[in-house]
């Protein structure tokens, strides 16, 4: 699991784009201008399913310990849609 976060090399930006990422696709306002590009970053560090499942699970674990039943399982599945499309475009970038 190490090698996708390898790639990393400012770790305070990159925690302040991520949790701005999921603060608008969760149905937050943008507050900032990032443009993202979250297929090639995720495929440049060696993304995969199994890395996927591992994040769901810990995604789902921390969601539902803080939010409440309704939103989670709403946040739940924008998470899953999101992570399903990456795995997808990931999948054809590497010609499967």
């Amino acid at each position: 699991m190490a090698k996708p976060f390898s790639s990393v090399d400012d770790w305070p930006n990159h925690k302040d784009r991520i949790a701005h990422f999921w603060w608008v696709a969760l149905g937050g306002q943008p507050q900032k201008s990032y443009r993202y590009d979250p297929v090639g970053k995720h495929f440049s560090a060696a993304f995969n399913a199994e890395l996927l499942e591992d994040w769901k699970q810990l995604f789902r674990t921390v969601i539902s310990s803080h939010i409440k039943a309704d939103l989670d399982e709403k946040w739940f599945s924008r998470v899953e849609m999101i992570g399903e499309n990456l795995l997808t475009q990931n999948d054809r970038l590497m010609g499967k």
